[in-house]
């Protein structure tokens, strides 16, 4: 038996403890450095100035079959027989190994790429590298030491000292004490690091909170962006199945500004204990998922695994990526989540395939995305009847194009046809979340039957505690009911589950809103456009905030941001004609007034928008007309009556105030 430890100091020296019946050769341990940078060929882990950076094994066997031959020319062949000696792949893989390195090196302090390609023959490392170990020192001194092979790390140095052997040649006898002192103190320090990260599987503290990052698209082709990030949601959806592991989604769709980091150090910010991170390549009609879980407390890469499916065993991959984590952090499984996570089922991969490109869409919750996402899950409904997961889909779609931000459809034209394809969902799988929080929606915006919503929410809950959306929707009926404390409960959950979801960061900021705490609503608005400058509701919920606090400049200048990033919506004109009526300039009040006129002749605009811009102008009697129409078209804004700030003035009109008290959603 062969054990063999090394410690590497990325400096001068290396101290090499091998424990072996065959003398170990110093010159096949190499350590490198070049400009902060630092890898080991036994270690095998590339640090930054002492800080792990996380590469694959086979990028990292490229980088070291470049740094052997510095500013030389590697082939092509040479490279792809050192990185995969058995294995014939295309050379598109050490193309990616490349690309991968490059982005993970950046540019030298020359502002060079350190990987040179010499077109159509091979790659040159041209980075300045430092010398590696000499064979003089304490490394090659302390080659070998012939130990029993069942001893174990508690060994006692005077067996080590005796283990020395005893046929030095004369010119090294001199040094004989110098490498027993060498090795004391590398086995002191070798012993501890033996004891915290060697054996990590021993020593790691448990891993109760997991974060996972965005699978990454290693084909750098943005068509297939949809693949990646549909993955991650079913990847996340598997591993929140395990009761007692708190999964944190660190993928966000809109979030384009957010820093490339470190994935330990990305992760640390959110108190998890490690990060799952993937990469994703999708060919024809297979797929290829390479899985790391990085250690956070060390930057150590604890557990790295390599899948390759056809796309009709795609779906599956979710339990077993999910099973293998659960193994490796030795979390313990119930029976009944064994049985999940051990279930696999075929799918077909055209159904597949606009199952994710409709997920893709909905997530970017713009009317024109909504629209395409419906379509695709209409057509993976055509391949797959049985989909339940597409008709819950459809549902959330409709619902949301139908509701108060996207106002893209009439809510009795939507909202029947969302209730149609919940119910299908359910009628499939009575068991899926994603179903009962489609169906409670439904029930709390444009039914307006809040005690069968709030069930049905809480269903949603029980199912999968980890769906955030749930969370959030529930969040808002709670809001609707007054019940604010509840609501900002359920919200801080749903932004537990999701940190970089913008749509729950407004979220948050909408409960301090509600709660009347403007100053918190303005801070966590203003810190939601840090992740993206562009996301329109942030601007215009921001723009509400600041109307509230009588601040009616920075109202103007936040709606007519919203406008001009949502193409002019009617939420960011009524908004603007509100703001300039309170800050006094009645003439460009009206202006408004009359654009959201124009807009209503040409598109749907909800009636209630067209109340609250006549409200700038204080013409109750269309006020009141509108707010009559509103009532008919069951518009979801009306659920907010009682609890919403701006509504405040609307409800102090006796005849308006009695004629909205009458609505059931505001009923306690």
């Amino acid at each position: 038996m062969q054990r063999q430890y090394s410690y590497p100091a990325c400096a001068a020296s290396h101290i090499h403890i091998s424990w072996t019946n065959q003398p170990m050769n110093s010159e096949d341990i190499r350590t490198y450095q070049f400009d902060g940078f630092c890898i080991d060929s036994s270690e095998r882990l590339l640090r930054l100035d002492g800080e792990v950076v996380s590469l694959t094994p086979k990028a990292v066997d490229t980088l070291l079959a470049l740094l052997a031959s510095p500013g030389r020319m590697v082939d092509k062949e040479t490279l792809m027989k050192a990185v995969w000696p058995d294995t014939f792949v295309e050379e598109g893989a050490l193309i990616r190994n490349v690309s991968v390195l490059r982005k993970t090196l950046g540019k030298s302090r020359d502002d060079k790429e350190y990987i040179e390609t010499i077109p159509r023959r091979g790659y040159r490392f041209v980075g300045g590298v430092g010398p590696k170990a000499s064979p003089d020192s304490a490394a090659a001194v302390v080659d070998a030491v012939d130990l029993p092979e069942d001893m174990d790390s508690a060994v006692p140095i005077s067996v080590l000292v005796e283990a020395i052997p005893a046929s030095i040649p004369p010119k090294r006898q001199k040094r004989r004490w110098f490498a027993v002192g060498i090795l004391t103190l590398g086995l002191v320090v070798a012993l501890t690091v033996l004891s915290t990260k060697f054996w990590v599987r021993q020593a790691t503290a448990p891993v109760h909170v997991l974060a996972v990052l965005p699978f990454e698209n290693l084909s750098r082709d943005p068509a297939q962006d949809y693949f990646a990030e549909g993955l991650t949601e079913v990847l996340i959806s598997g591993l929140t199945r395990i009761g007692s592991l708190r999964v944190i989604s660190l993928a966000s769709v809109s979030a384009p500004s957010t820093p490339p980091q470190a994935p330990a150090q990305r992760a640390r910010a959110w108190h998890a204990d490690a990060v799952l991170r993937c990469t994703v390549v999708k060919n024809s009609d297979r797929v290829r998922i390479h899985a790391e879980l990085i250690d956070v407390r060390t930057a150590a890469l604890y557990w790295s695994e390599d899948y390759e499916r056809g796309m009709d065993d795609a779906w599956s991959l979710q339990n077993e990526v999910a099973s293998a984590i659960a193994r490796e952090i030795r979390v313990k499984l119930s029976p009944a989540e064994s049985q999940i996570l051990a279930s696999a089922h075929k799918v077909d991969p055209r159904a597949l395939n606009a199952y994710l490109r409709g997920r893709y869409a909905w997530n970017r919750r713009t009317e024109q995305q909504l629209r395409v996402a419906i379509e695709y899950f209409n057509e993976a409904i055509a391949l797959q009847p049985n989909d339940a997961l597409s008709y819950s889909g459809i549902a959330d779609s409709y619902s949301v194009l139908a509701s108060n931000g996207t106002d893209g459809m009439r809510p009795n034209e939507a909202m029947p046809i969302a209730k149609a394809n919940a119910l299908k969902a359910l009628q499939l799988d009575a068991t899926l979340a994603e179903a009962h929080a489609s169906l409670a929606y439904i029930l709390m915006s444009w039914e307006w039957n809040m005690p069968e919503a709030d069930k049905e929410f809480r269903r949603s809950i029980e199912l999968n505690p980890r769906y955030a959306t749930a969370h959030q929707w529930y969040s808002h009926l709670l809001l609707a009911t007054g019940r604010l404390d509840e609501a900002q409960r359920e919200m801080k959950q749903a932004l537990e589950i999701e940190p970089l979801s913008l749509v729950i960061n407004v979220g948050a900021g909408w409960c301090q809103y509600f709660a009347r705490h403007y100053d918190e609503a303005i801070e966590i608005y203003q810190n939601t456009l840090k992740m993206d400058p562009n996301f329109p509701l942030a601007h215009q919920t921001l723009g509400m905030a600041y109307a509230q606090k009588q601040m009616y400049q920075e109202s103007l200048v936040e709606f007519r941001q919203a406008a001009d990033l949502s193409g002019g919506s009617a939420a960011s004109i009524a908004g603007l004609a509100n703001a300039y009526a309170l800050a006094g300039r009645a003439a460009e009040a009206k202006q408004q007034v009359e654009r959201l006129e124009t807009l209503a002749r040409k598109s749907y605009v909800p009636s209630v928008l067209m109340a609250n811009a006549y409200r700038s102008l204080g013409e109750d009697r269309r006020i009141y007309h509108f707010l009559g129409l509103a009532i008919a078209e069951r518009s979801d804004y009306l659920i907010y009556v009682r609890s919403d700030p701006a509504l405040e003035t609307i409800m102090k009109n006796p005849n308006i105030g009695a004629m909205l008290s009458l609505l059931k959603p505001i009923a306690r």
